[in-house]
């Protein structure tokens, strides 16, 4: 009985000791590995949208090119030089795709006006050369204002191509305008000298003795004056020249021969009066009593009378004056 009693005891201390004992630790979770978010890729930007500036860059390039072949290079070198640095600098624009067309046309109105205020520039020295300025003494002071006007906007960085453009054409345009009176004037003189040419050429008689010279003179005279009529005054001033140029040579070339032919003459009479008077002598001293065969007498006729026609008759007629364009139809 001791023994089962002794036997519970020990069951029931071992049983307590092992209820008393450390409680076994906690199980740790499970460790995770952390989540890593892969970054989405950013999308590529568009790329940008360059500007088509080829239109407008011909534009410019066609503007320059007529500028040059006006003489701009020769004539106002340091003005081209000044438009050409903008357009570097416009091009330069243009190839990072920047839109240059409103810039365009404005560098494109330079060049052209560069173009125009030249043309005036050389009118203005036509007119200056001709010294007859005073046919249109007030339209010209106008045009000749306008280049100052235009040099004035040039240098002036806030002047816009259009306002540069606007004031060369009209210096131009007003200043041809002058030139065309002038110019007029200069070929009715023109035609003054060749006339007068004319009647010199045939108070040598050069219609005759030149004929195919002559008519081609008269020729060019008459296309003068048809020219004129039709107010193409460049063409009827060049003929009214020629013409002039073609009777002053035949004037110039008969009046030679005739003068060579007339100290001939001269000669030929101081040698024939040397002899009348040798002879004279001669006859003083022992005349002749007798006639001689071949000796015709003093009143003798020995050479029909001449029958030539007038030349006069072979003279061309001109009329003195040119006819006129109606007024309003002439060159301003």
């Amino acid at each position: 009985m001791r023994k089962v009693v002794v036997m519970i005891c020990s069951a029931m201390l071992i049983f307590f000791c092992i209820s008393c004992g450390s409680k076994p630790a906690p199980e740790e979770p499970e460790k995770t590995a952390p989540v890593v978010e892969t970054p989405k890729p950013e999308p590529e930007p568009e790329p940008v949208k360059k500007a088509d500036n080829g239109a407008a860059l011909k534009g410019i390039d066609d503007a320059r090119k007529l500028a040059l072949d006006a003489g701009v290079k020769d004539y106002e070198p340091d003005k081209l030089k000044a438009i050409d640095d903008l357009y570097d600098k416009l091009k330069a624009k243009a190839d990072s795709g920047e839109d240059i067309s409103e810039a365009s046309k404005d560098l494109a109105d330079r060049y052209a006006a560069l173009t125009a205020y030249v043309k005036a520039c050389q009118v203005n020295d036509d007119i200056y050369d001709s010294e007859m300025v005073e046919l249109a003494e007030d339209v010209y002071e106008k045009g000749y204002n306008d280049l100052l006007a235009y040099e004035d906007l040039f240098n002036n960085p806030n002047s816009t191509g259009k306002e540069q453009l606007d004031k060369a054409n009209s210096a131009k345009v007003t200043l041809t305008g002058v030139y065309a009176i002038i110019f007029k004037q200069m070929t009715k003189d023109a035609r003054t000298d060749a006339l007068a040419s004319k009647k010199d050429a045939e108070s040598v008689r050069a219609q005759v003795s030149q004929k195919e010279k002559y008519n081609k003179a008269v020729d060019l005279f008459k296309k003068g004056d048809s020219a004129y009529t039709m107010m193409a005054y460049e063409r009827a001033y060049d003929n009214y020249i020629d013409a002039t140029d073609l009777f002053d040579e035949m004037y110039d070339d008969i009046a030679e021969k005739r003068a060579a032919a007339l100290k001939k003459i001269e000669e030929a009479k101081i040698k024939v009066k040397e002899s009348e008077d040798f002879a004279l002598q001669a006859d003083k001293k022992a005349p002749m009593k007798t006639k001689l065969d071949g000796i015709e007498d003093e009143d003798a006729v020995l050479l029909e009378d001449d029958d030539y026609a007038d030349p006069a008759a072979s003279e061309v007629a001109v009329p003195e004056t040119v006819r006129e364009a109606p007024i309003g139809d002439d060159a301003k």
